[in-house]
């Protein structure tokens, strides 16, 4: 049995002759053998390799015997990475079918054979750590040290591009910024908010009076949701227990969707553990450490008197829900209720109440609300004119502010309870 060089023997053309394709061993004479044209230009393999394997069975022995052996090739060979391209190896091999089979079993993707097998394919852990750099640090300086050392560690001290990202830090990484309320949304999610806000209504090949119509169409049906997440949270009641008042408060307050954020940071109430750490003109300093990580630690200062407080963290100041490490604060000092200055008005469950779309789109609830938002709307109204008239000048300005504060302070001695003058009460239905 003869085993031969998949690149064994040459190329060799063909003429066609009269309707029959033969061997072209004959040059064009008398017009008798005309090459036939290639639809394209083709490549072959063949490159007139000897080597070869020849084996003999022995009938005595019963036995394959080699009897000859070449590997003189005179091409270089296929690397065994490659080796699945070749033509002779387009095939699932046996071990891989099994693998494969045992991964279906176990109910494992595809998507995840490179993290099983990361160690093999040296899969980096520079993204992950890049990603902790960026959103899991809350100390400017913890950053700058983290980032200082993941780029020694890969070798990235002298990359151009990524000392460009470093120096304007203080305009994409988090830590910058967290002093400042963003309701916890960043660029990207910006961005993914104003594409699912056109989601089936608007496409690339809308045009503007299209648009028009579609915009208004879009914010019906946001408008719709807004208007039964609402109903939802005010006539649905979370279920929590009875001994957890910081929940119970939280339930009654805010809507479905942030009180489930509010829950994920009361869960990890357990995970920590105060100290007191000092008292200096009525505020008390805690320290907040995580049990299972020592390292990670927060200190939070708190007014005992109004419970005025920060964390270090400054996760109320970015997104608007008090932070894990505050709460545990208050746990320890038995406060059974949300203190009112870190409960923000927009997601109390009724911050839409003074919301006006149109005519047909006014909350009615006996008149009460409709009312409030309309005197709401006009009031502001006014004011802005005010406000536009006495920006120009700084005398008009001390007048705007001295107007304001006594008018203020004249609103504040109106009960607010009055009785709805311009109710109008309709004639009783008669049931014969």
């Amino acid at each position: 049995m003869l085993f031969v060089c998949a690149k064994e023997g040459k190329y060799v053309a063909k003429i066609e002759n009269n309707g029959v394709v033969e061997e072209n061993e004959e040059t064009e004479e008398d017009g008798k053998g005309i090459p036939r044209k290639r639809a394209r230009g083709c490549s072959t393999v063949k490159c007139g390799c000897k080597a070869h394997l020849l084996i003999k069975y022995d009938k005595w022995s019963s036995k394959w015997k080699v009897t000859v052996f070449t590997d003189a090739h005179n091409h270089p060979l296929v690397t065994p990475s490659k080796r699945m391209r070749m033509k002779s190896n387009r095939h699932m091999p046996k071990a891989v079918k099994n693998l494969t089979k045992a991964f279906h079993k176990e109910n494992l993707g595809i998507f995840k054979v490179t993290s099983i097998f990361g160690v093999y394919f040296k899969k980096s852990k520079f993204k992950k750590d890049v990603k902790i750099c960026i959103w899991a640090t809350y100390r400017k300086e913890d950053f700058e040290k983290r980032w200082i050392e993941l780029m020694k560690e890969n070798g990235l001290e002298s990359n151009e591009w990524l000392q460009q990202l470093y120096d304007i830090r203080e305009s994409w990484v988090s830590v910058y910024n967290r002093g400042t309320f963003f309701a916890g949304m960043n660029t990207t999610r910006r961005s993914e908010g104003v594409n699912s806000f056109f989601d089936g209504f608007v496409t690339s090949t809308t045009n503007l009076k299209e648009f028009v119509v579609k915009d208004d169409q879009a914010l019906k049906r946001i408008v719709k949701r807004e208007n039964d997440e609402d109903f939802e949270s005010e006539h649905k009641f979370r279920i929590v227990n009875d001994n957890e008042f910081l929940l119970k408060h939280g339930a009654k307050i805010y809507t479905r969707n942030v009180f489930n954020k509010f829950n994920d940071e009361m869960s990890g109430v357990f995970h920590y553990k105060v100290e007191e750490v000092g008292n200096a003109n009525g505020i008390q300093s805690f320290i907040v450490k995580s049990k299972e990580h020592e390292v990670k630690k927060f200190e939070v200062p708190l007014d005992l008197q109004t419970y005025m407080g920060v964390c270090e963290c400054q996760n109320f100041e970015f997104v608007g829900i008090l932070c894990t490490h505050i709460l545990k604060v208050f746990v320890r000092l038995d406060i059974d209720a949300i203190p009112d200055h870190f409960i923000l008005p927009r997601w109390r469950q009724k911050a839409n109440k003074f919301r006006i779309i149109d005519s047909e789109g006014l909350v009615h609830d006996d008149g009460k609300e409709e009312s409030e938002a309309l005197r709401l709307g006009h009031m502001c109204q006014e004011s802005t004119k005010l406000a536009c008239l006495a920006a120009p000048s700084n005398e008009a300005y001390m007048i705007y502010i001295e107007a304001m504060n006594d008018l203020s302070k004249k609103l504040l001695k109106v009960p607010k309870n009055t009785p709805n003058l311009n109710l109008i009460v309709l004639d009783p239905i008669l049931m014969i």
